[in-house]
C-alpha cells in the first residue's frame, strides 16, 4: 500500500510516498524507515523504490521523498547542500513520528550514495534516529572526489573548480556547475538515471559546487556524534537462520567476516572464467575483458548472496540495486561491493 505524503522543511513543501505493510493490526504502531535518494536523483529512482518496497514487505513503513530542489519538491533546482538535506531528513522524521500508526522511537534512516552520507550525518546529530544504514556512503570528501577524478588532468580541473567555488563563496557569490563536473558519469550511461534527475547542461540543472568542497570536513562533526553509537548486539553461537531474523540494529564497528567466502567472490569477479551469458570483449592485443549483460550480473550476484546465506528474495533485491548502480555509471556502488557484502552476511550483520 502506497500513500502520498507532503511536509514542510524550511518553508519548502517536500513530496514523498509512504509505503505501508499490507497486513496491519489496528492500533499497532510500526517501526519505520526514511529512504534517502542520491546526488541529484529523486524518490522515484529504482534503488530507493526497491528498498522501500522491500522494507514494507518485511513489515516496516518506509517513506521515500524528494529533497528540496529535487523531483517534485519545492526549492532551487540543482542546489545540493548536505546540511540542507540533513534538515529535510529531520523534518521528514518529525512528519513520520507524528503519525498515529508509527512508533516514534523506532524510526531508522537508509540512504544510498550522497543520501547515505546525509543519513550518517543526520543520525549523528539527531538522537531520535534509532538506526542508520549507509549504502555506498562516504565521509571524506577529498578522498572520495580524488577517486572519481582519477587522472591528473581530471583532478587538476576539479581542484581548480573547487578553489574557484570557495573564492566565490567568500565573496558572497555562490557558484554552480554542471552535475557531471562534480560526479562524472559516462555519456552512454546517463540515460539510466532516474527520470526527472538533475542532468546538467541547463542552468537550472546545475549543482552547487562551493559547499561540496567542505563536505568532508563537515561530516567529521557527524562522525564524532556517531562515535556514541550503540554497541553491537551481535550474539555468538547463533545459527545463520536465527541471525537473519534479527531486527535491525546499530553496528559498533566493522567486522572482518569469514574470509573464505569473501575470497571466493573476489576470485569469481576478478577471474576471466566466464559465467553463462558472459562474453569476452577485446581490450588490448594481449588480453580480453569479460563482460556480461545486466540480467546476467543480477543472476550471478543473486546466486552469490543466496549461497552465502541470504534469503532468495532479499538476495534478488540487493543484486538488483547493485547492478542498477553500475548501469548509472557509478561502479563504486555496484557489483564490486559483492565481496564486502558476503563478509557482512557471513558475520551475521546483513
Amino acid at each position: 500500500m502506497e500513500e502520498p505524503v507532503g511536509f514542510v522543511s524550511d518553508g519548502f513543501k517536500l513530496v514523498g510516498v509512504l509505503h505501508l505493510p499490507e497486513l496491519r493490526e489496528p492500533g499497532k504502531r510500526r517501526a519505520a524507515f526514511l529512504v534517502l535518494h542520491g546526488f541529484g536523483s529523486n524518490k522515484d529512482g529504482g534503488g530507493g523504490t526497491a528498498v522501500a518496497k522491500m522494507l514494507a514487505g518485511l513489515g516496516y513503513a518506509a517513506l521515500r521523498f524528494d529533497f528540496r530542489g529535487c523531483g517534485e519538491s519545492e526549492g532551487e533546482r540543482g542546489r545540493v547542500i548536505c546540511k540542507e538535506q540533513v534538515r529535510d531528513t529531520r523534518n521528514a522524521l518529525s512528519c513520520l513520528a507524528a503519525r498515529p500508526d508509527i512508533d516514534p522511537k523506532r524510526i531508522g534512516v537508509v540512504g544510498q550514495s550522497f543520501g547515505a552520507a546525509v543519513a550518517v550525518y543526520a543520525a549523528g546529530v539527531d538522537r531520535r534516529i534509532a538506526a542508520c544504514i549507509s549504502s555506498g556512503g562516504w565521509g571524506d570528501g577529498a578522498k572520495k572526489f580524488r577517486r572519481q577524478h582519477a587522472s591528473p588532468r581530471a583532478w587538476k580541473k576539479f581542484a581548480a573548480m573547487m578553489k574557484e567555488g570557495k573564492r566565490r563563496a567568500r565573496a558572497g557569490k555562490p557558484m554552480s556547475v554542471p552535475r557531471y563536473d562534480v560526479v562524472p558519469i559516462p555519456a552512454r550511461l546517463r540515460g539510466n538515471l532516474a527520470p526527472g534527475s538533475i542532468m546538467g547542461g541547463r542552468r537550472k540543472d546545475r549543482a552547487a559546487a562551493a559547499p561540496l568542497a567542505a563536505l568532508g570536513e563537515r561530516l567529521r562533526d557527524a562522525d564524532r556524534a556517531v562515535g556514541r553509537a550503540l554497541r553491537s548486539r551481535r550474539q555468538t553461537g547463533r545459527s545463520p537462520l536465527d541471525r537473519r531474523r534479527r531486527p535491525f540494529h546499530v553496528l559498533g564497528g566493522q567486522h572482518p567476516g569469514r574470509e573464505p567466502r569473501a575470497q571466493l567472490a573476489r576470485q569469481v569477479l576478478s577471474s576471466a572464467a566466464l559465467i553463462p551469458g558472459m562474453s569476452k570483449t577485446p581490450s588490448h592485443a594481449d588480453q580480453a575483458v569479460p563482460t556480461a549483460s545486466a540480467d546476467v550480473l543480477k543472476r550471478f550476484a543473486t546466486e552469490v548472496f543466496a549461497r552465502a546465506g541470504m534469503p532468495g528474495a532479499d538476495a534478488a533485491v540487493v543484486a538488483d540495486v547493485l547492478v542498477w548502480a553500475n548501469l548509472r555509471g557509478v561502479d563504486t556502488h555496484g557489483v564490486t561491493r559483492i565481496p564486502r557484502y558476503v563478509e557482512l552476511i557471513a558475520a551475521g550483520d546483513m
